[in-house]
């Protein structure tokens, strides 16, 4: 019996979740007791729920009974934790759940394995734990993203001569990309870094570290980690949850290789500065899991949802509402947070369509965030200025306003033809499921709400010079009327002369 079926065996029994964690931790041996279901030598399970106390009893345990299990024992650890062998640690045995979150209790259908649950206080309920059925993942890759603003504009046209140049320690490789379905205004240069090797939250990982660098003054440095090894879902979320406190080796490795491409790219800058907001952002592909599994059942479990979210503990079925589903064939799966996304998709150009998006996506956060603080910022500067009274011996037909009106009207001209540059970039042409997937990504990262923000203060931006300009007319009208009174009044006072 393979490690699959023993779990929809264990499912038909209705083993429950239990508060704590009991088990007879096998040394000698590499077999445990799973619920009544035996691990053998060979990797293979056995069930050994309706066998006789005696034959449990040949099993050793380091409980210093001469390996007996008494009917007592069973009942205490009636939640049984399953043994694998580990080569790697001198083939010694270590203790480990099932699934990380819960481990499974015993039958309701044993007496012996059920007798005092409810002196434990036991839920009654006979549904087996959601973790439990979560199969592996086999193969799949864990993106690391950071996009950084290094100036108003990049001329990509250079970009290859500046950063195909050797450096002392690696030759960078350059090659654009751009999916049929999407076009890309300004489809951006990527390079490779090469492999970077560092630990987050206690789990070493390499990978390959590459950049995207976009027309728009922006960059992407992305660390691409494969999967090699059979991976549970809880090291994932253990992962993306320590990512949310930004680890300072992972910021470090990140602000290296920026520094090293503001000096590289310093010829086709364009206005270069250093942007104070950064957007970072998890890609979570799984491409093959250990089992096939229902993917609409997959979707709605919360274990998943705290993979994706970064949390430890179950979430309640209202987080869902953090997340936005997306799918096209039985086999795939999109989950869309805020800082995380999960794609299960087993062809490969629908996964670099997708992680394109999500670049961009979030590239477009980035400069609608950077805008908007610009913004806040020239606003209070631009109030400043305007006078707080208007002055008593003003002057005539001198622009007050002139200097101000200009810088108003090349902040307005300015931010109007950036965030259109940013509108106009991408667009989704053929294809309505990525159409409908950019757009979820657009509101769940929330752009429409920056740009709304932008949009708002350029609309202060435009009725502020239409104030200071309405308020400049209406002194050279007020200054042209007084010159006129002033002339016909000459005009009398000279009459009156001649007739005298």
């Amino acid at each position: 019996m393979t490690k699959s079926e023993a779990y929809q065996l264990a499912k038909k029994r209705g083993f429950k979740k239990s508060k704590a964690t009991f088990g007879i931790n096998f040394k000698k041996t590499p077999d445990a007791v799973i619920c009544g279901i035996k691990r053998t030598e060979s990797g293979n399970y056995e069930d050994v729920l309706s066998s006789t106390l005696q034959d449990l009893n040949s099993l050793e345990s380091p409980n210093g009974n001469n390996g007996k299990i008494t009917l007592d024992q069973l009942s205490l650890n009636n939640s049984f934790v399953a043994e694998e062998e580990s080569q790697e640690k001198n083939e010694k045995l270590t203790q480990e759940v099932i699934d990380s979150h819960t481990v499974l209790d015993g039958a309701e259908n044993n007496p012996s394995l059920s007798s005092n649950k409810q002196d434990q206080n036991y839920p009654s309920s006979t549904s087996v734990v959601a973790s439990s059925q979560l199969p592996d993942i086999v193969e799949g890759t864990l993106l690391l993203c950071r996009l950084y603003e290094i100036a108003d504009e990049i001329d990509l046209g250079g970009v290859s001569n500046c950063i195909a140049k050797p450096t002392a320690r690696r030759q960078i490789s350059v090659h654009a990309k751009q999916a049929e379905s999407i076009q890309i205004a300004q489809p951006p240069v990527q390079a490779e870094f090469g492999k970077i090797s560092f630990s987050v939250g206690g789990v070493f990982l390499t990978g390959t570290l590459r950049t995207s660098i976009y027309e728009l003054g922006a960059i992407a440095l992305t660390l691409e980690l494969p999967l090699l090894e059979i991976t549970r879902w809880s090291t994932i979320a253990h992962i993306i949850g320590a990512l949310q406190e930004s680890p300072q080796e992972l910021q470090t490795l990140f602000l290296t290789a920026l520094e090293e491409l503001e000096k590289l790219l310093a010829p086709v800058l364009k206005k270069p500065h250093r942007g104070s907001i950064v957007e970072d952002y998890s890609i979570v592909v799984i491409e093959h899991l250990a089992q096939e599994i229902d993917i609409p059942e997959l979707a709605n479990n919360p274990y998943v949802w705290a993979t994706v979210l970064g949390e430890k503990r179950v979430l309640s079925q209202n987080a869902s509402k953090l997340l936005t589903q997306m799918s096209y064939y039985s086999n795939d799966l999109a989950l869309l947070s805020w800082n995380t996304a999960l794609l299960i998709e087993p062809d490969p150009l629908a996964v670099a369509t997708a992680v394109a998006l999500i670049e961009f996506a979030n590239v477009e956060l980035l400069l609608m965030r950077s805008y908007d603080a610009e913004l806040d910022a020239e606003l209070p500067l631009l109030y400043r200025q305007l006078p707080q009274e208007r002055p008593q011996f003003a002057i005539p037909l001198v622009g007050r306003y002139s200097r101000l009106l200009h810088q108003v009207q090349r902040l307005v001209a300015e931010f109007t033809e950036v965030t259109e540059r940013v509108d106009n970039a991408l667009k989704v042409t053929d294809d309505v499921y990525w159409n409908r997937f950019y757009s979820a990504l657009l509101n769940v990262l929330r752009v429409d709400v920056w740009r709304s923000g932008v949009e708002h203060k350029l609309a202060l931006l435009r009725e502020t010079y239409g104030m200071l300009h309405n308020e400049a007319d209406t002194e050279r009208a007020t200054a042209l009327e007084w010159i006129i009174v002033l002339l016909i009044f000459f005009e009398i006072v000279m009459a009156l002369l001649r007739n005298t």
